[in-house]
């Protein structure tokens, strides 16, 4: 759908939202008024989760709003504010920076294989933590239910990334916090029931990232033995989290 909109846009702006959600009144006047005023080619704003049985969850926050560079940007990716540099529909973007970028056909999660290479072209973008955009939650939402297909492509999408920020980006803190943040993420894979084909694979990338991370010496030891156990013993590491797993039942 994302794509469609793209193929036929006439106008100079780009805005996308999602058919479940809402936004204020104001939400496009103030990303252009602050996209203007410090001349950046994506303008975003923060969000609110909405929930059916009781509304809005605000979170009270004093307001700000300012201008960062795209490697400013990426860092966020590895934050708890990742979502909001994430997410596709929180944002004013200049059509030009979609010249040659589409979103991937038949992936979930298709912003997080998208989303990091329109901020690093922008160069400049600014930020308000004005929550502008309804993210509205539903429990059988593509967010809210998990599957295999789901987990692999967004592991798939982590994996493009890593390998865009050391290309295209080159910025060494950048590189050791992205590889990180994957090896979190892909340690996960040795307790998903998935073909055997798939977990030689994650964990092939796995141990590449293991053996490079430079962050790792600054683990807690039981952080360190648990990422150590999964690069060099992960059928050990599995075998143990289903004996954990059944005694929970």
């Amino acid at each position: 759908a994302r794509n469609s909109g793209l193929d036929i846009a006439t106008g100079d702006y780009l805005i996308f939202v999602d058919n479940d959600d809402f936004i204020l009144p104001d939400m496009y006047e103030t990303l252009m008024a602050n996209m203007l005023k410090y001349q950046v080619k994506i303008s975003m704003c923060s969000y609110s989760l909405y929930y059916e049985e009781r509304g809005q969850e605000y979170i009270e926050e004093q307001l700000f709003t300012k201008k960062m560079d795209s490697l400013e940007a990426l860092h966020i990716f590895h934050t708890e504010k990742r979502i909001d540099m994430i997410v596709p529909w929180n944002k004013l973007y200049k059509r030009e920076l979609f010249d040659g970028i589409r979103y991937p056909v038949g992936r979930t999660f298709d912003d997080e294989f998208v989303t990091y290479k329109l901020l690093w072209k922008a160069g400049s973008i600014c930020y308000t933590n004005q929550q502008l955009y309804f993210f509205r939650q539903r429990i059988d939402s593509i967010t809210h239910t998990l599957t295999l297909k789901k987990y692999t492509d967004y592991m798939d999408a982590l994996l493009e990334r890593h390998e865009y920020f050391a290309l295209m980006v080159g910025d060494d803190r950048l590189s050791d916090e992205d590889t990180l943040f994957c090896m979190k993420e892909l340690i996960n894979i040795h307790f998903r029931e998935c073909p055997k084909e798939q977990l030689v694979f994650y964990h092939s990338q796995y141990l590449k990232m293991y053996n490079t991370c430079k962050l790792k010496k600054h683990m807690l030891y039981g952080e360190r033995l648990k990422y150590f156990a999964a690069a060099r013993f992960p059928i050990l590491l599995r075998n143990v989290w289903k004996i954990k797993k059944k005694m929970r039942k």
